[in-house]
């Protein structure tokens, strides 16, 4: 009778607890769950009473008691919506989206234990109840924990007794049923406890709903959640929920299954999770629930704490140690997008190279900085949403863009990185893990990182050219010191010279003597009239037949390399050039390529035209090279891979075309060879063709 007496005190007093609440003059959301969760509880313990008088169904007694606790998890979720209100959201809005899972969660809970209490499978149902009966606690005192601990001080002070009261029951339960789980029943000093325990925090629970009427005024008051803790949250609460369901399954399975019940509940519980692993690794499924918490939990998508942090980690990071590879990486996984490509304008051409690529298979053609999409970029800066472009182009003032961009459907992307001003390149994005539409919080993101991330490529950009400057420097004193002993060597020998001239005495000494010391100064003469015809001011272009000048080089080049060929064109090719640098630039490239298919190999060179413009091109089948060493080794000066090189001759080659107002082009491909495209603006004929005196020179000198 001490039983049925405490549970019907217990229900009296929640029943009196929810009368003096609904008179109450608290906000009236706050007072209506408040007395729900009352009478919920009153309802329980009047039944559990009633058992000593009558008979009450197991299931009703099982739905009472999961409704107690549900009621009162409801409330603590009101309660966490109001602190959450603070920018003009109602209530209902807030709790129908922020409270989803966790209504859901308690609403698979609630029917598991009481169907399985219906028929044979009755006396199988306590592990099952035992466990709804914990993860409820568990999450009622998660709740409980983040109200006081985000509430502040004051608001701390109107809801500690709620939390100490609640806490305390919900502790209790979690111990009643975790012992059950253990003994397999629940123990009867805990039953006749459990009304005591319910009773003793009916004052906490008053004094607690009696300060609530203040705390809206509570600035102190707000819910500050990380997306990430969310997330987490999350993934814990669905991943335990999907275990629990699972494990009831596959005991059910075990009951039915007869002699194999139990290999087929175990391999049900590998496949579960093996199914729970495989989901948990994928990265689209991770994106996919970021974007259900970003998008139904929080105002903001990004935590901007967070997100800088993460890219400012990725762009100081050690590894890699070059700039690019990290500047995409970071761009990337800013937007969760699984590929993506940075172009940075690079030589007095002035054309975007591909510098960097991740997961963005090829081709990485390079973009020339007269091109509309640049002209918009440094018109506008702003980010190039594809889906939006193919749509709207008249949105983005009907900018053509490379075909390449277009072309590619999982393009989503185009980012500008402006500094000062000026485009140092662009970011190529793949559409994202989990696809969504650009919005205006994404492109805030995007131009303030754009930002940054211009200002280390230009700092990079300089610190590199620093460095090229440094070691040209030190090259150009170092070669003063060999021109000054070259000058001096002159010297001497011109007096060995003189003096074996004069006093020689055997006449084969003074003749092989004679020849090798004229060989040397004449060598080195030539170098000297060399260096001071480059002091001189350059001479102004001239129009010249391209076609005559190749013939020339082709010529001169096929005495000593027969796997040169170079078919003219039938009609002349018009340019202004300087016919000394031309045939200069194309000595290099032509000895390059000869060294790069050794005998073995073909090189040719060809001369045609494009509109405005005329082709020179010299054509290998050697090694190639790939777009990484084209970015960035090919034309640093002083790096060679060559034993014996100085790493000069691609950097002068392309000065010299510069200084004749073209650019150098190329194109390679690994194993398949290498094409160098000197391109030079075309010229009408003249009406006097110039003498061919300075042609022939440049031919031969």
């Amino acid at each position: 009778m001490f039983d049925a007496a405490s549970y019907g005190i217990c229900a009296i007093a929640y029943g009196g607890l929810a009368a003096i609440a609904l008179n109450s003059e608290t906000e009236g959301m706050r007072r209506r769950h408040f007395v729900v969760a009352g009478l919920a509880t009153a309802l329980w313990a009047g039944l559990i009473a009633a058992t000593w008088l009558m008979a009450i169904p197991a299931a009703l007694l099982n739905l009472s008691e999961v409704l107690r606790v549900g009621s009162w998890l409801y409330f603590l979720l009101t309660l966490w919506g109001r602190l959450d209100d603070s920018r003009g959201a109602t209530v209902r809005r807030i709790l129908v989206t922020r409270a989803f899972v966790p209504i859901v969660v308690v609403i698979g809970l609630v029917a598991l234990p009481t169907s399985l209490d219906i028929g044979a499978l009755h006396e199988q149902a306590l592990p099952i109840k035992a466990l709804v009966n914990i993860v409820l606690p568990v999450i009622g005192l998660l709740l409980i924990e983040n109200l006081l601990r985000i509430s502040g001080t004051t608001g701390r002070w109107a809801i500690k007794h709620l939390g100490l009261g609640l806490g305390a029951a919900l502790s209790f339960d979690f111990f009643i049923y975790s012992d059950a789980l253990v003994q397999g029943a629940v123990g009867e000093v805990f039953v006749t406890a459990r009304a005591l325990v319910a009773i003793l925090i009916v004052p906490l629970l008053w004094v607690s709903f009696h300060r609530l009427r203040t705390w809206k005024r509570d600035a102190e008051i707000r819910l500050i959640a990380s997306p990430k803790a969310a997330f987490y949250t999350m993934a814990l609460v669905a991943s335990g929920s999907y275990l629990l369901v699972m494990a009831g399954v596959a005991y059910y399975i075990r009951i039915v299954g007869g002699k194999w019940g139990a290999p087929l509940q175990i391999a049900f519980m590998v496949a579960a999770l093996l199914i729970m692993l495989v989901s948990i690794a994928s990265s689209r499924l991770k994106s996919h629930a970021k974007i259900f918490v970003l998008k139904n939990f929080f105002a903001y998508r990004y935590d901007y704490r967070e997100e800088w942090l993460h890219f400012l980690q990725i762009m100081s990071a050690q590894q890699p140690s070059a700039l690019a590879p990290r500047l995409v990486r970071a761009m990337a996984d800013l937007m969760d997008c699984p590929a993506s490509a940075l172009w940075v304008l690079l030589g007095p051409e002035q054309c975007f190279f591909s510098a960097a690529a991740w997961n963005l298979p090829p081709p990485h053609p390079p973009v020339r900085s007269d091109c509309a999409m640049i002209g918009f970029f440094r018109r506008t800066g702003r980010v190039i949403d594809m889906d939006e472009y193919r749509k709207a182009p008249a949105r983005y003032e009907g900018t053509i863009l490379p075909d390449w961009i277009v072309a590619r459907p999982a393009v989503w992307l185009v980012v500008p990185l402006v500094h000062r001003g000026d485009v140092l390149g662009f970011v190529v994005l793949d559409q994202a893990r989990a696809p969504r539409r650009l919005d205006w919080e994404d492109r805030d993101l995007l131009d303030t990182t754009a930002i940054q991330a211009a200002s280390y490529l230009a700092e990079e950009l300089t610190t590199e050219a620093l460095r090229a400057a440094h070691r040209l420097e030190d090259f150009n004193r170092q070669f003063s010191f060999v021109v000054h002993d070259i000058k001096n060597v002159v010297g001497q020998m011109s007096l060995l010279l003189g003096n074996a001239k004069t006093h020689g005495d055997n006449p084969d000494f003074q003749k092989d003597m004679l020849e090798t010391v004229g060989n040397s100064v004449s060598r080195m003469r030539a170098m000297l009239e060399q260096l001071a015809i480059q002091r001189q001011p350059p001479a102004p272009p001239q129009v010249l037949d391209l076609a005559t000048i190749l013939d020339g080089v082709a010529a001169h080049w096929g005495k000593s390399a027969a796997n040169l060929t170079f078919a003219p064109p039938a009609q002349p090719v018009f340019a202004p050039v300087d016919p000394t640098k031309l045939v200069s630039a194309l000595d290099l490239l032509i000895d390059n390529a000869l060294t790069a298919v050794a005998l073995s190999g073909s090189v040719e060179l060809r001369l045609c035209t494009a509109p405005g413009h005329a082709l020179i091109e010299v054509a290998d089948d050697g090694p190639g090279m790939d777009a990484a060493f084209i970015a960035t080794e090919l034309f640093r000066p002083l790096a060679s891979t060559k034993p014996a090189g100085y790493g000069i001759g691609a950097f002068q080659t392309r000065h010299l075309v510069g200084e004749m107002g073209g650019r150098l082009e190329v194109d390679s491909i690994p194993d398949h060879g290498t094409t160098m495209r000197i391109v030079l603006p075309l010229a009408a004929a003249p009406s006097a063709l110039p003498d061919e005196t300075s042609v022939l020179k440049a031919r031969h000198g």
